[in-house]
């Protein structure tokens, strides 16, 4: 999907003064790219040609309208935003060209309170506070005069001069330095009270500049200025032309006086942000609008280009900013509400990645950038801790919104590490389609976006992750098996699919009790009752060993069986482990092919049930078995309580239970 509309004014594709001139007519006047008209919102406005429209926008200026060509229709036509819209689109028939980007865009419309620095006219000063240097000049100073004139500065006094005294020191040639220091405005400023703004008639774009000579409709003159400026009701106190000045290409510096100076660093470069937006249409110079700013005064015996009357108070206001974007629409569906709130918290998905929102603060103005982070969005499902009856642990169940295919991949059981630290996306089940952008600290911004989307909404689980029986709150006893308990509680979770014990399940299925134990009792007829009646007996005994335990009683013993290959014992075995769940003969939850910290870790957590371990072969054993049963019977029936591993695999902790056996099948509860 193509993102080229994306985040872009509709300016962009509809010039603003193409929807002027089709919407109002042609201008009461043109200077530059601006147009000027009588205000179509104000009946009988006999201001002049107030509503000006630019390259940014348009702007009712003694009215109270600015924004763009959504807000300027929707107003116009007195009709809905996303009608204007629509309006618009269809009178400039630019549809086509829009779609050729993309098949499906939307109108996000913005408005926000913003806090800004004004001028509005006030009373003539008695005196004004300026610094002037000592020499004069009669054309522009060169690099070593310049430096010479910062080297006086620090000499120099800010000084009260009448209005007349300023305007004669400049057209004789004295250096004006309003703030009166020469650098480090953050550390040296301290009062100010006169504003200066060039006007070169030099075109800046793209890194390119152009000189606009008299003869081009484009250029600049005092005339110009003042038509301008009167009506933003921005007239400069006065103005006069710079040592650069020519008949060919006229130089004028505007000078805005305040009433009063101002003492508040903020407040003096509020004014100049609010003099170089309001006066850009004039191709104003912005370089020399530094605080530290020195201005160069005028040729002897040149005179003023224009003065007037007004002098201003800057003031802070509150403006109503009003901005429209055109973004290509992603619906993700029901994950709709978790980008809406990335979007609150200074994240988005863009060009089909999850990004970061940068802001950039470009004279006043706020322009976002977008930082990509990864290609899915992470979508916690579930939070399970788990009580294997030592011990809690938790982990997260995971799915990734792959984004650029808006379709789910599989759900994946995650670690509190792995989340924090992202090592999920490497997981196999997701067969390398989660990708994350190769910057630093970027695992850090994913893992607070995964907590901050999805923790109100992922569902909270505590779960037991062992059989056997435990006693609630309030004493009862319940028993414990994989996805249920028996008695009365409908609440408790448990949860073997970690360890794959899942087998370890009753049925919800009902049987007769006198039946089901005349099958159980069956079991003594399928061999000698010297093998049977202890095996039946054992498996009996297997849920109560915890309870027993609380009496001090502990069945300290083994239980091993031996028979020939094909004598069945595997069979007899997963009949009585049947007892507690759906087992086959070659289906058994342990083998002596497995590591001892993998035995035990099983053998904790089959808790008060049988436990199988298959199959020990004398002639064909090897050494490896044979050092696991070396380790693990020892551990079991000594009783004397040998440690055994936690959830993490290292370290071990105490238990009791006893291991039973068959020849080449060991059992133990």
């Amino acid at each position: 999907m193509n993102e080229i509309i994306r985040n872009e004014n509709l300016s962009k594709v509809i010039p603003a003064q193409e929807v002027a001139r089709k919407y109002l007519g042609e201008p009461e006047k043109v200077i530059g790219r601006n147009l000027y008209y009588n205000s179509p919102f104000r009946e009988n406005s006999n201001s002049g040609a107030t509503f000006v429209v630019t390259d940014t926008g348009m702007f009712d200026n003694g009215g109270d309208f600015k924004g763009g060509i959504i807000p300027f229709a929707s107003r116009l036509f007195n009709i809905s935003m996303k009608e204007a819209y629509n309006k618009i689109m269809n009178d400039f028939d630019c549809k086509e060209k829009i779609l050729s980007y993309t098949q499906d865009i939307e109108p996000v419309y913005e408005e926000k309170l913003k806090n800004v620095i004004m001028l509005e006219k006030a009373s003539k000063p008695q005196a004004i506070m300026n610094m002037f240097d000592t020499t004069p000049f009669n054309a522009k100073p060169d690099e070593k005069e310049i430096a010479q004139i910062k080297l006086r500065i620090p000499k120099l006094e800010l000084e009260a001069y009448p209005l007349e005294t300023i305007k004669n020191n400049i057209l004789k040639g004295h250096t004006s330095i309003p703030a009166g220091i020469a650098s480090q405005a953050e550390e040296n400023w301290k009062v100010q009270q006169i504003f200066m703004i060039d006007i070169d008639n030099v075109l800046r774009e793209n890194g390119k500049s152009e000189k606009i000579s008299s003869s081009d409709n484009r250029h600049i003159n005092a005339n110009k200025v003042i038509d301008f400026c009167q009506s933003k009701g921005l007239l400069p106190t006065f103005a006069y032309y710079t040592f650069s000045h020519t008949e060919e290409c006229h130089k004028l510096r505007l000078v805005f006086v305040l009433e009063k100076p101002i003492e508040n660093i903020g407040i003096a470069k509020g004014v100049y942000a609010y003099l170089k937006k309001e006066l850009a249409p004039l191709n104003i110079d912005v370089a020399p609008t530094n605080l530290e700013s020195l201005f160069f005064g005028a040729k002897s015996g040149s005179r003023l280009a224009f003065e007037s009357d007004d002098f201003y108070n800057a003031v802070e206001k509150q403006i109503t900013v009003s901005k429209e974007q055109y973004q290509v629409k992603q619906d993700y569906g029901e994950f709709n509400s978790y980008i809406k709130k990335l979007q609150e918290n200074g994240y988005t998905v863009s060009n089909e990645k999850l990004c970061k929102v940068i802001q950039h603060k470009v004279d006043g103005e706020i322009i976002y950038s977008y930082n990509p982070l990864c290609n899915i969005l992470p979508i916690v499902l579930e939070q399970t801790t788990y009580n294997n009856g030592q011990d809690e642990y938790t982990d997260y169940t995971v799915k990734g919104l792959l984004l650029e295919k808006n379709e789910l991949l599989s759900s994946i059981n995650v670690t509190v590490d792995d989340l924090e630290k992202v090592n999920y996306f490497q997981n196999p089940e997701w067969k390398l389609q989660a990708i994350i952008e190769p910057k630093r600290y970027i695992e850090n911004e994913i893992s607070y976006i995964t907590k901050l989307i999805n923790k109100d909404t992922m569902r909270i689980k505590n779960a037991y992750s062992h059989t056997g029986f435990v006693r609630k709150a309030n004493g009862e006893l319940i028993y414990l098996y994989h996805n249920g308990v028996i008695g009365k509680d409908n609440d408790t979770k448990v949860d073997l699919s970690r360890d794959r014990l899942e087998q370890y399940c009753f049925t919800d299925k009902e049987f007769d009790k006198i039946e089901s134990l005349k099958i159980s009792y069956s079991i003594l007829d399928v061999a000698d009752i010297k093998i049977t009646i202890p095996l039946l007996a054992h498996t009996y005994l297997a849920p109560f060993v915890s309870l027993l335990k609380e009496r001090d009683i502990s069945p300290n013993y083994l239980l091993w069986v031996e028979g020939k290959t094909g004598s069945f014992k595997s069979s007899l075995a997963s009949v009585l482990l049947s007892h507690f769940g759906n087992f086959r003969y070659d289906g058994f939850p342990n083998s002596f092919t497995d590591t001892p910290n993998s035995l035990e870790k099983k053998a904790y957590v089959l808790k008060d049930t049988l436990n199988v371990i298959d199959d020990f072969n004398p002639e064909t054993v090897g050494n490896l078995k044979t050092g696991v049963v070396e380790k693990i019977i020892p551990m079991y029936a000594d009783g004397t309580g040998r440690g055994r591993m936690n959830k993490d695999g290292k370290t071990f902790v105490n238990v009791n239970r006893k291991m039973y056996n068959f020849d080449k099948t060991l059992m133990y509860n």
